[in-house]
């Protein structure tokens, strides 16, 4: 693991955890959070100067039942030290995540959630800036040309294996 995608976090009164940085589409890919809920939560966190009451508040209460269990699930994650775990199991060195605040919670997200921000305009300039003068954009219903036949070369030469390219 990279230094850089480790920080650590000030949880108030002293405390500090140790975590890693996690790209939140990989949550959504693997199906941890859905791409609705993780859209409100950044919204909800770049509220400059809004309390936690106002952040929940805007969120919507359709989001916001479900907002806990997946801070949780992504602290239990991201969290190096101390080691967070979903029930009390017993180990001192483990910290149950339920005795976290979701003040805390969120300030874990806000800390190691890296979520691209693409804005329609942005990714209108993307696909603007993508094309090139050899390649004509076709209008739409117009046939596009097949796609090419693939190559068939050997693996090795002195034995009849062929790899697809």
């Amino acid at each position: 693991m990279r230094e850089r995608h480790v920080v650590e976090i000030d949880m108030g009164q002293g405390q500090h955890v140790l975590a890693r940085r996690e790209d939140m589409t990989v949550m959504v890919f693997e199906g941890r959070i859905p791409m609705p809920l993780l859209v409100a939560v950044q919204k909800m966190i770049e509220m400059p100067g809004a309390s936690p009451t106002e952040r929940l508040a805007a969120l919507g209460e359709a989001h916001s039942r479900e907002l806990v269990d997946v801070v949780r699930e992504h602290a239990i994650k991201v969290v190096l030290q101390p080691v967070l775990v979903a029930e009390d199991d017993g180990n001192p060195d483990h910290l149950p995540v339920g005795l976290l605040t979701l003040p805390q919670l969120i300030q874990i997200w806000s800390e190691t959630a890296v979520v691209p921000l693409m804005t329609a305009q942005t990714a209108a300039d993307f696909r603007a800036g993508a094309r090139t003068p050899d390649a004509p954009v076709l209008p739409d219903g117009e046939a596009v040309q097949p796609a090419a036949k693939p190559v068939v070369v050997p693996i090795r030469p002195d034995i009849d294996e062929f790899v697809r390219l």
